[in-house]
């Protein structure tokens, strides 16, 4: 039985790959509060029931979780939500930044993923997350129905759920919005050296809105 379920990992994992590199996807996002940075440098990208079951202190970004998967963290595929990203920095004075994570890694080495082709909060998406439906490497492939571009997603609002924690080892870069907010980071975590482990960088390619930016084939 455990050689038969190794094998039938091997062959989704293979499947997940070829997509991947078929569509030239190098990137899975991750938006957070900067309050939130520290820790998730230190444990990596941790699910809210793990939060709170372990009573570590977090800033959340959906007080609701209405896609009910409170065991699963969100990622986007090479760019954020910003339909929600905007909302929260235009309504909160909270600071945000963007995790870049090595999507070629990640994904086919987290056993338990729902690949969601819109916004997970949605009836029609929790009626599929429900079962195991969007599991499967066809639904990661029906993310780009009908996209113009390869590597993205036809709607920002779809979503890669991870079920469990991310290991800081798939962390490639910390992009911040401005310098301030840099510094800010840097003023919570003044006793912690984490610049000779992750590249920090200030840009604010990745707080536009994904239509206005000139896209590029890879």
């Amino acid at each position: 039985m455990t050689e038969k379920i190794i094998l039938k990992n091997e062959y989704v994992n293979s499947k997940i790959i070829r997509i991947l590199q078929k569509r030239k996807i190098k990137n899975l996002i991750h938006f957070t509060n900067i309050k939130n940075l520290e820790s998730i440098l230190q444990l990596g990208i941790c699910t809210r029931r793990y939060l709170r079951e372990n009573e570590i202190k977090y800033e959340y970004n959906d007080p609701l979780r209405k896609d009910r998967r409170r065991d699963c963290s969100s990622f986007s595929i090479e760019y954020p939500n910003t339909s929600y990203l905007f909302k929260l920095i235009n309504n909160t004075d909270n600071k945000f930044c963007i995790i870049i994570l090595d999507a070629e890694k990640l994904l086919p080495n987290i056993q338990d993923k729902y690949y969601v082709y819109c916004n997970a909060a949605t009836t029609e998406a929790r009626s599929y997350l429900s079962s195991e439906t969007l599991t499967q490497p066809k639904f990661l492939e029906n993310m780009f129905y009908d996209s113009k571009i390869s590597y993205l997603p036809k709607d920002v609002q779809s979503e890669v759920l991870i079920k469990g924690n991310v290991s800081t080892k798939y962390i490639q870069e910390i992009h911040f919005m401005n310098n301030a907010d840099l510094e800010e980071f840097k003023n919570i975590c003044k006793k912690l050296d984490f610049e000779n482990k992750y590249t920090f960088k200030v840009s604010d390619f990745y707080f536009k809105d994904r239509e206005q930016i000139n896209w590029v084939k890879r």
